[in-house]
């Protein structure tokens, strides 16, 4: 069930559009007077979608518009104007500021329904799609780091075991071949192979004396 907040001055305009959305199978989590009301409601509650009046006390609907969508962790919120402010340059105000949807007052109920279920999916969409960018980023940034482990272990396994005999294998020497910082080569032997490089050169060798027993 979605989840609504309601914005308005008027008491009795609060109750009319809750038995409204009630009605249509909405759940009406919050009422506020006003949008410094409707700022702490909106954030506590965290609606699906939020419908207000434009002109409020403290804070009025053009400016709840601009905070909300200022606001990225609840931008995606659609939100519905119901004003009485029913002329073009209202409306055009009211959209610039990031209203979904004008409606003047009075408004038709079959107008506002159609358009609370068309905005609700809308916002699913976007999620969904959100939600699988983000999967798919995460798979990218785990399959390139993977491939950076990988191309590190090999390199550093290689020059090692082809100079496992010369005595100027050292720090210095493994940093100039691999053309990394010392500080470089200590974090990333930390972060992949998990062991101090002397015990790392250690079983390399270990490893290369069974291979000559078998």
């Amino acid at each position: 069930m979605a989840k609504i907040l309601i914005v308005d001055d008027a008491a009795f305009m609060r109750m009319m559009i809750k038995d409204i959305l009630t009605k249509n199978g909405y759940e009406v989590v919050a009422e506020a007077a006003n949008g410094v009301e409707a700022v702490e409601l909106y954030k506590s509650h965290q609606p699906d979608l939020v419908t207000m009046d434009i002109t409020m006390p403290e804070m009025d609907g053009i400016e709840m518009c601009k905070h909300i969508r200022n606001d990225l962790s609840i931008a995606y919120i659609p939100i519905i104007l119901l004003t009485a402010k029913g002329n073009v340059e209202h409306q055009i105000e009211g959209y610039e500021s990031g209203a979904d949807l004008y409606i003047p007052k009075p408004f038709s109920i079959k107008l506002l329904t159609v358009n609370l279920k068309r905005l609700l999916k809308q916002k699913e969409r976007y999620l969904k799609e959100e939600l699988k960018i983000t999967k798919e980023t995460a798979g990218n940034i785990d399959s390139n780091e993977k491939h950076h482990k990988d191309l590190w272990e090999t390199e550093l396994h290689q020059l090692i075991k082809d100079n496992i005999s010369n005595t100027d294998l050292s720090v210095d020497f493994i940093c100039e071949k691999l053309f990394i910082s010392r500080s470089s080569l200590y974090n990333k032997m930390r972060e992949y192979n998990h062991q101090p490089l002397a015990d790392y050169i250690r079983n390399v060798r270990l490893t290369m004396a069974a291979e000559l027993l078998l």
